[in-house]
Formats: C-alpha cells, sequence, structure tokens
C-alpha cells in the first residue's frame, strides 16, 4: 500500500507538529537562468547558408540542401546549404519537409495539430490559419486522426503562445492514446516545425512568452494526467488541484499525474507552479508519478501537498514531487515548495537528482527531500531550505532499520543556510530519530561557507572551497555540462554543486 510508509511511520509524530504557511509565494530565486538547449533560431523558414561547404558561384545552377541530424531523409527546413545542382553533402538531403529534426520518428507535416488562443475548435488544426482554439479539442483530433505512413506511432499538438484554462469540472487533459505523443509550446504563431520557436529560459515567467495550462477552473483534477508516452517541452502548468479526500489518484499531482507503471513523462523547458494536492493522503503538489519521469530544466516553484485536516494516520508528501516509480531530474530548479513531508521532493522508489537547485522549501519534515528508498543526488546545491520540526533535517531518510538495500546517497552536493543537522534519517519502525541506516556520503560541503557569488547568485567566487574538490569518478552519472549548460569538467577536476 502506497501510503503505508507516507502516512502511518510518522503520524504519530506529525499529529501535534505546526504545518508550513499556506500562503503561496509567487516570487522566484534570481538564480541565472539555464542556458536553453539550443539557441534562439529566427522563426523564419528562409534557408541560410552555411560554413559547411563553399557557395557556388553563378557558373552553376543552384540547389539547397536541408540539415538532416535525425538521418531519416527528412531535413530540417531552418536549416539550408546551397550548392551546384547535383551536389551533395554528408549529413543535408533534398526533402526540407521535417518539422522535427531531433526524432526520426516524426517526420513529413509534423504529425502535427495546431492550437492558438485565436482558432475555433470547428477547425481541423492542420495548420496555424487552420488552428483549434482548446488543447483538449486538439489532442481528441490528433488521437482519433487516421494514421498516416508518417504519423502511424506518433503525433504532435503545437500550441502557441497564450492562456489555456482547464475546463470546469474536467479530469485534466488526459493523454492515454496507443500512439506516443508531444506537447510543445512556445510558438509564435509562424513557426512550421518545432526547431525554428524562439528559446525560453526556465528563469523567466514572462508570461507572454509561454503556453500556459491553467486548472484554476476545475477542482479534484489535475492539468495533466499521463497514461501512456508523452513529451512536454515549454509549457507552464499552473493552478492544478487535486483535493479528492482519500482517492487514489485524485489526491495526488495537482498539476502533473503520471499513473500506471506504463506511463512515461518526459518534462522540459517548462515550469510547474501553484499546484496543490491537499487532500488526505494526498501527495506531489506539482506533479505526482506511478510510472517513469525524465525533467530537465524544469522550474517547480509554490507548489503544495498540505493535508489541513487531522493528521493522525496521514501524510500529505512532495510539494513539488512525490514519487513512486522512477524519477530522473537534471538541472532543475525548486523554490518555495512546501510539504508536511519532502517540501521539495519526497521519494518512495528510484530517484535521481543532478545539477539542481533547491532554495526556500519548506516542511515539517525534510525542508527539501524526504527518501524512503534508493535516491541519488549529485552536484546540487541546497540553500535556506527549513523544516518546522527539531527532529527533521533539510535531507531525511525515512527506513527501518531491517531494510537492506535502501540507500540515500551524496555526492558533491552543496548544503549551506539549511536547518541544522542538514542531512538525518528516521526510524521508522519505532517513530525514533536514531538507529535508522545513514546516508552515503561522499566528497559533499556541508554548513561550511561555500563562498556564493551572493544570496541569490550560487555560482561560486574563485576562493570557494567547493571549486576543484568534487569527486570526478561521477562524471558518467552527473553529465557532461553544469546547471548553466558549461562544461562540468575543469582540467579534470569537478566543483561541488549545480555549477562548474
Amino acid at each position: 500500500m502506497k501510503y503505508c510508509l507516507l502516512g502511518i511511520a510518522l503520524a504519530l509524530a506529525l499529529s501535534c507538529q505546526k504545518q508550513p504557511s499556506q500562503t503561496l509565494i509567487t516570487r522566484l530565486p534570481n538564480f541565472p537562468a539555464p542556458t536553453a538547449p539550443n539557441p534562439a533560431p529566427t522563426t523564419s523558414t528562409t534557408p541560410t547558408s552555411t560554413n559547411a561547404v563553399t557557395p557556388p558561384g553563378s557558373g552553376c545552377t543552384q540547389n539547397t540542401l536541408y540539415k538532416d541530424v535525425d538521418q531519416d531523409g527528412l531535413g530540417d527546413p531552418s536549416i539550408g546549404l546551397t550548392v551546384c545542382s547535383g551536389g551533395i553533402q554528408t549529413g543535408y538531403v533534398a526533402n526540407s519537409s521535417d518539422c522535427d529534426d531531433t526524432d526520426p520518428v516524426i517526420q513529413q507535416n509534423c504529425c502535427a495539430v495546431y492550437v492558438s488562443p485565436n482558432g475555433l475548435d470547428s477547425n481541423d488544426g492542420t495548420s496555424w490559419a487552420k488552428a483549434m482554439k482548446t488543447l483538449w479539442a486538439a489532442y481528441q483530433t490528433a488521437t482519433t486522426r487516421a494514421p498516416s505512413s508518417t504519423c502511424s506511432s506518433f503525433y504532435q499538438v503545437f500550441v502557441q503562445r497564450g492562456l489555456y484554462k482547464t475546463p470546469a469540472g474536467d479530469a485534466g487533459l488526459l493523454a492515454n492514446a496507443s500512439r506516443k505523443s508531444k506537447i510543445l509550446g512556445g510558438f509564435v504563431g509562424t513557426e512550421t516545425a518545432a526547431t525554428t520557436r524562439p528559446a525560453i529560459a526556465i528563469g523567466d515567467t514572462t508570461e507572454g512568452n509561454w503556453t500556459i495550462i491553467d486548472g484554476k477552473t476545475a477542482a479534484n483534477t489535475h492539468v495533466l494526467r499521463v497514461e501512456s508516452q508523452l513529451v512536454v517541452d515549454r509549457v507552464w502548468i499552473r493552478n492544478g488541484q487535486a483535493t479528492a479526500s482519500s482517492q487514489i489518484p485524485d489526491d495526488s499531482g495537482g498539476g502533473i499525474l503520471v499513473w500506471t507503471t506504463a506511463a512515461n513523462l518526459t518534462l522540459s523547458n517548462s515550469i510547474v507552479s501553484n499546484n496543490t494536492a491537499l487532500a488526505a493522503n494526498g501527495g506531489g503538489g506539482g506533479l505526482a508519478n506511478f510510472g517513469t519521469v525524465n525533467i530537465s530544466q524544469v522550474n517547480f516553484f509554490s507548489n503544495q501537498a498540505n493535508y489541513t485536516g487531522n493528521e493522525q494516520g496521514f501524510l500529505s508528501t512532495g510539494g513539488a514531487i512525490q514519487n513512486f516509480g522512477t524519477a530522473t531530474v537534471n538541472r532543475s530548479v525548486f523554490y518555495n515548495n512546501q510539504a508536511i513531508a519532502g517540501g521539495g521532493i519526497t521519494n518512495a522508489a528510484t530517484l535521481t537528482v543532478t545539477n539542481s537547485i533547491f532554495s526556500n522549501n519548506q516542511g515539517v519534515y525534510a525542508g527539501a527531500i524526504a527518501n524512503l528508498v534508493n535516491a541519488t543526488l549529485i552536484n546540487n546545491t541546497f540553500l535556506s531550505n527549513l523544516e518546522t520540526n527539531s527532529q527533521g533535517t533539510t535531507i531525511l531518510q525515512i527506513a527501518d532499520p531491517s531494510y537492506t538495500g535502501l540507500t540515500t546517497s551524496l555526492t558533491n552536493n552543496i548544503l549551506w543556510g539549511d536547518t541544522n543537522p542538514a542531512i538525518g534519517f528516521f526510524d521508522d519502525s519505532n517513530f525514533a530519530t536514531t538507529g535508522g541506516p545513514a546516508p552515503t556520503l561522499s566528497a559533499n560541503l556541508i554548513n561550511q561557507d561555500p563562498k556564493f557569488v551572493s544570496g541569490s547568485d550560487l555560482h561560486l567566487q574563485s576562493s570557494s572551497p567547493a571549486i576543484g574538490t568534487g569527486d570526478p569518478s561521477v562524471i558518467s552519472q552527473v553529465g557532461s555540462v553544469d546547471f548553466d549548460g558549461n562544461p562540468r569538467l575543469s582540467s579534470g577536476k569537478i566543483h561541488m554543486g549545480a555549477y562548474q
């Protein structure tokens, strides 16, 4: 039963403890925004010459070839190369109809349905001129559209910038089709390829730059419910409300619910904010995962999982994320999230977090992360996370001492300005804070001034004790770039924390 560890284990200890404030704060930390994965391209589809070969002179008939990164025989219309007629250039093709050159499955005509705040649901969604108005109608169209030779296993929804609200009483945008799918936001409304969207950083909260899916109009819901394979990119998910009392799964995942073990979500370059899971036993205000999630460059802020009734026998966990599956998080921010346990994340399965920042999160137990099973934390920065119980810590491992193979492993992390002790464990067999399995620590900077540039700029000064003192053996796990997208190794050395 999923709540055995999360509910009964801490119920007695929690029953008399002060709850975190219910006030949601929308101010973001002034962290330098991570570099977008691709430079901002022009929205024009006019091919541009490259330096791959010398452009032909006037003595030949000119043709244009197009970059084919995914090698599916179809090229990116935004990256062209002028050559003499009949000329061949490795990596380029004559066809220019690939609208996602990063994925060989997505090919001609994008397999896409277009959505715009100015569209009409009576349209067929085959272009911006014929865009549909609501995501819900567009998604239904995409999932039921007869497959073609290039769209048999994958389809996309292209969503223009703007505000899209969940219908009153709706259970959220349900992704349960047999075909894989993508919801891609951030379009200006003139692009014909996903690769030509303007880049956007997760630190940018200018609403006009975002595709926003807002759950404020509906209660007892999730903004997005995933039951298949789904990619979400450049979307702001906010104001979801999972409030169904003790009703699995509608008590969890106010923003996103990844439901069933077969569900698989890739979430990137997005924001998840101001979502709640306030029901008894509920959790994962921002996201509740029962399948597999891969998260990169996502800003989780002001999400809550705080049950406000009688806490005896109940526990709301994971302000931003509650994980009962496999979760991988990289280059992301967790700020001002709240829960009874695990203000940022509560893990009850398998969790890996790298190159990320946790700041000003709050919990009665575990201000930043509460772990019940296996968590691997590498090169993260923890600053000013708060727990409101004297037995709690910033990172808390909760387990029975008889358990084997369950670990909280920390390498190359910085913990500063958090509640003391920064790392601890809780024995859920006798409600004690001693006797549980100790976390595994290697090359972390704990309760020692890391000498950040400032309280809002968490880059390291040149005199920081975290510079070049990390364990480089984890490079295969932490990845080749840091939070900013800069190389992780400097002369063979690795810093502690999220920045190199």
